[in-house]
Formats: C-alpha cells, structure tokens, sequence
C-alpha cells in the first residue's frame, strides 16, 4: 500500500553554486520566505519552513518555563514591537 510521503516524492537536482551545494526544488515542494531550517536526521536531512512569527517564537520559549527548576519564570512581555523595514 503506497503512503502519502511516496505519492509525494520526486527527485531533484543537486548543483553547485558559489562553493556550495545546493538542490533545485519542483514547483510543488517550494517553501515560502527567504529561508529555511535543515537539520540533519537518520534517514538523511530534513528541510522545514523557518519561523519568522515572533509570537510563535515566544509561545514555545514560554511553554518551556517549569521544566527545569533553574529556568528562570519569564513574563510576558506586552510591549508593542516597533515597526521595523526589513527590505534592505
């Protein structure tokens, strides 16, 4: 019976470029942004989607307060961000 992961793949291609190695991505498999993570598994290296949300960044560092007695207790911070230009 064929998964859903098998349906999905394709193969790509490897190139290199500027000293790097580097994979060209079909259509369908493109992620949105300007970056990604990669971390290296045991079936070989997994590719998400970065994250740029801040407030998803700072939802999981609080989801940690209470699992180590040495974490320090954090407080929310409710101070509006200041709008930044991020085009340069």
């Amino acid at each position: 019976m064929a998964t859903k992961a098998a349906k999905t793949s394709k193969t790509a291609k490897l190139f290199t470029t500027g000293g790097s190695q580097a994979i060209r991505l079909p259509k369908e498999f493109r992620f949105p942004g300007a970056t990604v993570n990669i971390r290296r598994t045991k079936a070989g290296v997994l590719i998400t989607p970065a994250e740029d949300d801040l407030e998803e960044r700072r939802r999981r560092l609080l989801a940690l307060a209470g699992s180590c007695p040495d974490f320090p207790d954090i407080e929310r911070d409710t101070t509006p961000d200041l709008p930044r230009d991020l085009n340069w």
